[in-house]
């Protein structure tokens, strides 16, 4: 789509120049118009000394017949979103006929409205053309980046035509400027799945054993659309300051520092870090300054080894610094969809358990799901410095499709080096939903039972 250009600004620092002349706007058919586009971004003083031109023609068919020699006929037009910004003249009006066209009233730096007297020396069919061009009055934008319209009418006398009444032998009104955003920002998403059988500090399909990608984000422009300083905005950094950042919201809790997140120019986070992250202090954000300029980066997350990847979504939020002639409010990007990291399976936690001598000592899985699901590990959690001797379970053991399974205490320790309290992480690999699991204990010689649910 053509597009135009702000021109001659005065009263504010900016210094706008005109070199694009605006493509025809076709009262009649606006699929046949082409209004100039200028960012929304522009900040609204800026805007009201931003003068327009280059607004060549602004065409519609006269809508009545006039003959030679009649001077009855008058044109006004209204603009809406703006104003002339120098004085409108006789000139600037030409219709498919001969004769004069007088500026009857209206039409000075300023106003929103002009008058014409038509006065054909020769006939003036209804599918004539009456052209208005504004390449030299141009528009004053308004305070705000809203369309700028302008309405034709046809009158058969000055009074009619000077009050604005209904009579009109046509009515008729198109957009002439617009605006638009000149910046974009854009996510891609990525899932990784962190393993059950490695307690989750491992990822089955990240770019690394402990690297998740998590998505990208594009930067951009719409090079079609024009800034205050009266050119394309051809770049992201025309609009945004180099302060620029970006919040990524979620679980980031296996990174090391901030160094473990990073910005990188490849989904296989092995390319060049464009960015650190700075880490929130619990590790629910990170934020990383990337500047204004256009451009795609990828999002990468290094777990540790030691601590779980949480099973979590990650959303961004671009948080724009404008330079100047821009405002920043005008940029919403928040909480656009990135990556996951989701969990192949679901781990149970027997936060207590004994070995004490007992009747009743077990583990109880239940599975409501439609298929059987394996408990592939458990780890044994003891107290600083104790020690444990492991039992003799076999892993995978099996739970049935909707049935139970009991795990005896022989079968995970037959007994600690010291004390009887400690604790078990089971690993299964079935989805959360489907799994619960208890704990009991019957110490013998009484009948007063521990029973504890296994919590995730």
């Amino acid at each position: 789509m053509k597009k135009s250009i702000l021109s001659a600004a005065v009263a504010s620092a900016l210094s706008l120049s005109a070199t694009n002349a605006l493509a025809a706007i076709n009262l009649d058919n606006s699929s046949t118009s082409d209004p100039a586009t200028y960012a929304q971004e522009i900040a609204s003083e800026n805007l009201t000394s931003a003068l327009a031109t280059g607004l060549d023609t602004i065409y519609t068919k006269v809508g009545f017949g006039i003959v030679s020699g009649n001077t009855d006929y008058f044109v006004r037009y209204d603009v809406s979103g703006g104003t002339f910004g120098n004085a409108v003249t006789a000139s600037d009006l030409a219709m498919d006929a001969s004769g004069n066209i007088v500026l009857s009233t209206g039409g000075a730096a300023g106003a929103t409205s002009v008058i014409f007297n038509l006065q054909p020396t020769t006939g003036l069919a209804d599918t004539g053309n009456i052209t208005l061009s504004l390449a030299n009055a141009g528009i004053l934008l308004g305070t705000s980046a809203a369309d700028v319209t302008i309405r034709y009418r046809l009158y058969n006398n000055a009074t009619d035509a000077v009050q604005a009444t209904a009579s009109t032998l046509k009515d008729v009104s198109g957009t002439i400027l617009d605006f638009a955003p000149a910046i974009s920002f854009t996510t891609t998403k990525n899932t990784s799945t962190a393993s059950v059988d490695t307690s989750f500090t491992t990822l089955l399909d990240g770019v690394g054993a402990s690297t998740a990608y998590l998505g990208s984000v594009v930067l951009s422009s719409d090079n079609t659309v024009f800034g205050a300083d009266g050119s394309v905005v051809s770049d992201a950094n025309v609009v945004l300051n180099t302060t620029t950042s970006i919040t990524v919201t979620g679980d980031f809790g296996a990174a090391t520092d901030g160094n473990a997140v990073w910005l990188d120019t490849s989904m296989t986070c092995n390319g060049t870090t464009l960015a650190a992250a700075t880490l929130a202090t619990d590790k629910s954000s990170a934020e990383f300054v990337i500047g204004g300029d256009s451009g795609t980066a990828y999002l990468c997350y290094m777990g540790n080894g030691n601590d779980a990847f949480a099973e979590s979504d990650y959303t961004v939020t671009l948080n724009p610094v404008a330079n100047t002639g821009y405002l920043a409010g005008s940029i919403n990007f928040a909480d656009l969809g990135m990556g996951r990291i989701d969990r192949d399976g679901t781990q149970l936690q027997a936060t207590f358990a004994s070995t004490q001598s007992s009747t009743a000592n077990r583990f109880i899985f239940i599975n409501t799901g439609g298929t059987e699901a394996p408990i592939t590990g458990a780890k044994v959690v003891t107290n600083d410095g104790v020690t444990y001797t492991p039992g003799s379970v076999s892993f995978p053991v099996m739970i049935p499709a909707n049935g139970r399974k009991a795990i005896q205490l022989p079968q995970v320790t037959t007994g600690l080096s010291q004390g009887t309290a400690f604790a078990v992480v089971f690993s299964i690999g079935a989805t959360d939903d489907n799994i619960q699991g208890t704990y009991q204990l019957l110490p013998s010689g009484t009948t007063v039972q521990t029973v504890v649910q296994m919590v995730r």
